[in-house]
Protein backbone atom coordinates (compact mmCIF):
# COMPACT_ATOMS: atom_id res chain seq x y z
CA UNK A 1 0.00 0.00 0.00
CA UNK A 2 1.34 3.47 -0.83
CA UNK A 3 2.09 6.13 1.74
CA UNK A 4 -0.79 8.14 0.26
CA UNK A 5 -3.27 5.36 0.96
CA UNK A 6 -1.85 4.93 4.47
CA UNK A 7 -2.57 8.63 4.99
CA UNK A 8 -6.23 8.14 4.04
CA UNK A 9 -6.61 5.66 6.88
CA UNK A 10 -5.13 8.12 9.37
CA UNK A 11 -7.65 10.70 8.14
CA UNK A 12 -10.56 8.39 8.96
CA UNK A 13 -11.22 6.58 5.69
CA UNK A 14 -12.00 2.88 6.01
CA UNK A 15 -9.65 0.43 4.31
CA UNK A 16 -12.01 -1.95 2.51
CA UNK A 17 -11.67 -5.48 1.19
CA UNK A 18 -13.98 -8.19 -0.08
CA UNK A 19 -14.92 -9.19 3.47
CA UNK A 20 -15.81 -5.69 4.68
CA UNK A 21 -17.28 -3.84 1.71
CA UNK A 22 -20.84 -5.23 1.95
CA UNK A 23 -21.28 -3.98 5.51
CA UNK A 24 -19.69 -0.63 4.62
CA UNK A 25 -22.21 -0.11 1.82
CA UNK A 26 -25.11 -0.23 4.30
CA UNK A 27 -24.29 3.33 5.37
CA UNK A 28 -26.75 5.91 3.96
CA UNK A 29 -24.15 7.73 1.82
CA UNK A 30 -20.84 6.16 0.81
CA UNK A 31 -17.94 7.40 -1.27
CA UNK A 32 -15.20 4.92 -2.15
CA UNK A 33 -11.87 5.65 -3.80
CA UNK A 34 -10.53 2.94 -6.09
CA UNK A 35 -7.10 4.25 -7.12
CA UNK A 36 -5.69 1.23 -8.94
CA UNK A 37 -2.11 0.06 -8.78
CA UNK A 38 0.28 3.06 -8.66
CA UNK A 39 2.87 1.20 -10.72
CA UNK A 40 0.40 0.85 -13.61
CA UNK A 41 -2.06 3.71 -13.06
CA UNK A 42 -0.33 7.05 -13.45
CA UNK A 43 -3.00 9.00 -11.51
CA UNK A 44 -3.40 6.55 -8.58
CA UNK A 45 -1.28 8.48 -6.07
CA UNK A 46 -2.72 11.82 -7.18
CA UNK A 47 -6.24 10.47 -6.61
CA UNK A 48 -5.30 9.36 -3.09
CA UNK A 49 -3.76 12.75 -2.28
CA UNK A 50 -6.81 14.79 -3.34
CA UNK A 51 -9.48 12.37 -2.10
CA UNK A 52 -9.82 13.97 1.38
CA UNK A 53 -10.36 17.38 -0.25
CA UNK A 54 -12.94 15.89 -2.61
CA UNK A 55 -14.82 14.36 0.32
CA UNK A 56 -14.79 17.67 2.17
CA UNK A 57 -16.02 19.56 -0.91
CA UNK A 58 -18.88 17.11 -1.51
CA UNK A 59 -19.95 17.15 2.15
CA UNK A 60 -19.88 20.95 2.22
CA UNK A 61 -21.88 21.26 -0.99
CA UNK A 62 -24.52 18.68 -0.09
CA UNK A 63 -24.79 18.85 3.70
CA UNK A 64 -24.35 15.08 3.80
CA UNK A 65 -22.07 13.11 6.08
CA UNK A 66 -20.35 10.53 3.91
CA UNK A 67 -18.99 7.14 4.92
CA UNK A 68 -15.58 7.24 3.27
CA UNK A 69 -13.56 4.24 2.20
CA UNK A 70 -10.91 3.06 -0.20
CA UNK A 71 -9.98 -0.20 -1.90
CA UNK A 72 -6.18 -0.35 -1.89
CA UNK A 73 -5.72 -3.80 -3.40
CA UNK A 74 -6.17 -4.27 -7.11
CA UNK A 75 -6.86 -7.96 -6.44
CA UNK A 76 -9.76 -6.99 -4.16
CA UNK A 77 -10.98 -4.47 -6.70
CA UNK A 78 -11.02 -7.02 -9.51
CA UNK A 79 -13.10 -9.37 -7.37
CA UNK A 80 -15.62 -6.59 -6.67
CA UNK A 81 -15.39 -4.72 -9.98
CA UNK A 82 -18.86 -5.55 -11.34
CA UNK A 83 -20.63 -5.22 -7.99
CA UNK A 84 -19.14 -1.81 -7.23
CA UNK A 85 -19.31 -0.31 -10.71
CA UNK A 86 -15.56 0.13 -11.25
CA UNK A 87 -15.16 1.28 -14.83
CA UNK A 88 -11.57 2.51 -14.86
CA UNK A 89 -8.79 3.55 -12.51
CA UNK A 90 -8.72 5.74 -10.58
CA UNK A 91 -12.37 6.25 -9.77
CA UNK A 92 -14.69 7.28 -6.98
CA UNK A 93 -17.86 5.29 -6.49
CA UNK A 94 -21.00 6.61 -4.82
CA UNK A 95 -23.57 4.42 -3.05
CA UNK A 96 -26.76 5.79 -1.52
CA UNK A 97 -29.09 3.83 0.73
CA UNK A 98 -27.48 0.52 -0.22
CA UNK A 99 -27.68 1.09 -3.97
CA UNK A 100 -25.16 2.13 -6.60
CA UNK A 101 -25.51 5.87 -7.29
CA UNK A 102 -22.74 6.42 -9.82
CA UNK A 103 -19.07 6.55 -10.57
CA UNK A 104 -16.63 9.26 -11.63
CA UNK A 105 -13.71 7.68 -13.46
CA UNK A 106 -10.32 9.29 -14.02
CA UNK A 107 -9.10 12.59 -12.67
CA UNK A 108 -10.21 15.79 -14.32
CA UNK A 109 -10.04 19.54 -13.66
CA UNK A 110 -10.88 20.18 -10.00
CA UNK A 111 -14.17 22.07 -10.49
CA UNK A 112 -15.43 19.40 -12.89
CA UNK A 113 -14.33 16.59 -10.54
CA UNK A 114 -16.12 18.16 -7.57
CA UNK A 115 -19.22 18.99 -9.61
CA UNK A 116 -19.60 15.48 -11.06
CA UNK A 117 -19.05 13.81 -7.69
CA UNK A 118 -21.37 16.21 -5.85
CA UNK A 119 -24.11 15.50 -8.40
CA UNK A 120 -24.20 11.90 -7.15
CA UNK A 121 -25.46 13.09 -3.73
CA UNK A 122 -28.54 15.32 -3.68
CA UNK A 123 -28.29 18.20 -1.25
CA UNK A 124 -30.02 17.78 2.10
CA UNK A 125 -33.10 20.03 2.33
CA UNK A 126 -32.56 22.93 4.71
Amino acid sequence: MSVHLDRLQTLGATRLNAATVAEFLTAPDCLILVPGNPTRVREANDAAVIFPDLVQAVQSATGRSLAVGFLPSEDETEALRAELGVLAYPCVIAWRNGAFAGVVAHLRPWSEYVSETTALFPAVAA
